[in-house]
């Protein structure tokens, strides 16, 4: 990962990055490519970044509790999906 994880030295009160025309509760998610952010906003929008600074960037990003696609893919469930369950086998036979 490419962010410092300094996470105490940013300011939670800082909503606005400079630069970045959305504030921090309108982001769901993001995910770094080369040096671009690629960021799912809350509406569902997708929009693109590039920042002068990537660590600072993405510090803040974590300060404000928007979650990182490469640790958190969004998937909660682990479980192992059903196995699949033919019509027939449900039928009654007589």
């Amino acid at each position: 990962m490419l962010y410092t994880q300094n996470i105490e030295i940013m300011d939670k009160k800082d909503i606005f990055y400079p630069d970045f025309n959305y504030a921090a509760p309108q982001l769901s998610a993001f995910s770094l490519c080369i040096d671009i952010f690629i960021i799912s906003l809350q509406n569902g929008d997708i929009i693109r970044f590039k920042p002068p600074d990537i660590t600072n960037f993405g510090d803040w990003l974590i300060a404000n509790g928007v979650r990182d696609i490469a640790v958190d893919d969004g998937i909660t469930s682990k479980q192992q999906p059903e196995p699949h369950v033919s019509l027939k086998s449900k039928r009654k036979t007589k």
